[in-house]
């Protein structure tokens, strides 16, 4: 059976199916709409080996562990659940200069992003704060130390998470 991108998500969301016989299992339309998401978000049309295992037990709210060499594509496996759940994704990294690349690729998909980490003044930080909040942003990216302050807490307090990714755990 093959899905693609194509046949999703078109005028009327219609799903094509080569191959199928009777109703397309549960793992076909998952990975119809996870195809769906990938065009939508990211103007992607498929896959890199290992990304849909990946993204599809997250979005099923269970724990993954991905380890994939540079430029496989690991950070579209915590992305692309983010856009699609509901809440806000919490994203660890090590690095400044990853957090400002990351937020600086995901604003131009158009997908809610914010940071709060040590290179932001103090009306930045109050900006991306009320994103949050507010409901503006699908990902919020913080360095480890962040997680150490006890006014963090107060500004996640009340806040769906939908998922916790550390990305680069190896810094």
């Amino acid at each position: 059976m093959v899905v693609t991108s194509q046949a999703v998500g078109g005028d009327d969301d219609f799903i094509e199916l080569s191959g199928a016989t009777g109703r397309p299992n549960q793992d076909t339309l998952i990975e119809a709409q996870l195809l769906k998401g990938l065009k939508d978000h990211f103007d992607l049309d498929t896959f890199y080996s290992g990304q849909f295992e990946a993204i599809s037990p997250l979005m099923s709210g269970k724990d993954v562990l991905l380890v994939l060499p540079t430029g496989s594509g690991k950070s579209l496996c915590y992305q692309l659940p983010a856009a699609m759940k509901d809440g806000v994704a919490l994203v660890i990294s090590p690095l400044l200069s990853l957090i400002s690349d990351q937020v600086s690729a995901l604003a131009k998909t158009g997908i809610g992003v914010a940071r709060i980490d040590s290179m932001l003044s103090r009306s930045e930080l109050e900006s991306q704060i009320d994103l949050v909040k507010s409901g503006g942003a699908k990902l919020l990216y913080v360095s480890p130390e962040r997680l150490t302050y006890p006014a963090f807490y107060d500004i996640i307090k009340g806040i769906e998470i939908s998922l916790i990714a550390v990305d680069e755990a190896h810094c």
